[in-house]
C-alpha cells in the first residue's frame, strides 16, 4: 500500500462526512426557516382575517347608525310637520276664544286660558278643570288696569301659540337625540 493513500482516504472520508454534516445542517436550517415562514404567514393571514372582520363589523354598525339617524330624521320631520299643523290650528282658535270671553275681562278669560294652556302643550288643558266664569261677573274689574294699559288677550294667546310650538319642537328634537344615544349605548 502506498503511503499517500491512507491520508488521501482519510481526507476523503473527512470531506464526505463534513459534506454530509453540512448538507444535513443546511437541510435543518431550511426546514427551520420554512417552519418559521409558515408560522409568520399563518399569523399574517389570521391578522388580516381579524382586521377584515373588525372592518366589516364597523361598517355594519355605521350602516345601522346611519339608517337609525335617517329614521329619526324622517320621524322628526313628520313630527315637525304635525306640530306646524297643530300650531296653525291653535292660532285659528284665538279669535274664537277672544270672542267667547268677550270684552269684560281685562286679561284672559276662561276660553282664552284653556287655549293658552293648549298652546303650551298641557295635556289636560281642554278639560273642564277651569271654572266656568261668567265674563260679566269678573271680580273687582274696576281695580284692574284698563285693557289699553297691557297686552291684549289676542297678543297673549298668539305668544303662547308661538312659544308652545317652539317648546314642543325642542322637546321632540331632544327626545330624538335621546333615542339615538340610547340605542347607540346598547
Amino acid at each position: 500500500m502506498t503511503p499517500w493513500l491512507k491520508p488521501v482516504g482519510l481526507a476523503l472520508a473527512i470531506f464526505a462526512v463534513s459534506g454530509l454534516i453540512a448538507g444535513g445542517g443546511y437541510q435543518i436550517a431550511a426546514n427551520t426557516y420554512q417552519a418559521r415562514l409558515e408560522r409568520l404567514q399563518a399569523d399574517y393571514a389570521r391578522e388580516r382575517q381579524s382586521l377584515a372582520e373588525a372592518e366589516a363589523a364597523a361598517l355594519r354598525e355605521q350602516t345601522e347608525l346611519n339608517e337609525q339617524a335617517h329614521r329619526l330624521g324622517v320621524e322628526l320631520l313628520n313630527t315637525r310637520a304635525e306640530l306646524v299643523a297643530a300650531h296653525a290650528a291653535l292660532k285659528r282658535r284665538i279669535p274664537d276664544a277672544n270672542r267667547s270671553d268677550g270684552p269684560a275681562f281685562t286679561g284672559i278669560g276662561p276660553a282664552g286660558l284653556r287655549l293658552y294652556a293648549d298652546n303650551l302643550g298641557y295635556t289636560d288643558a281642554g278639560a273642564e278643570g277651569l271654572p266656568a266664569t261668567d265674563p260679566g261677573n269678573a271680580a273687582k274689574t274696576d281695580a284692574a288696569a284698563p285693557a289699553e294699559a297691557g297686552l291684549l288677550p289676542v297678543d297673549i294667546l298668539a305668544h303662547s301659540a308661538d312659544y308652545g310650538a317652539w317648546c314642543q319642537q325642542m322637546e321632540q328634537q331632544l327626545d330624538s337625540l335621546n333615542r339615538l344615544y340610547q340605542v347607540r349605548g346598547k
